[in-house]
């Protein structure tokens, strides 16, 4: 009896094993994404050494 129950909850325990190793890919893709999207963004944005001329009027000193 006690066995049975033991090899239950073993089995339970594998069974996210699968949900996990299926998910891994996609988990990666995301954070690759996520990556690019932060580079894009920091690399699209106005900085100190951006010209005035190229400068968003909302963020030129006056």
């Amino acid at each position: 009896m006690v066995t049975s129950v033991f090899v239950v909850a073993l089995i339970a325990d594998f069974a996210n094993v699968p949900l996990a190793v299926g998910f891994a890919p996609f988990t990666v893709l995301l954070s690759f994404i996520h990556r690019l999207a932060t580079i894009a963004k920091r690399t699209a944005s106005p900085s100190a050494f951006t010209p005035r001329g190229e400068t968003p009027n909302y963020l030129q000193e006056k």
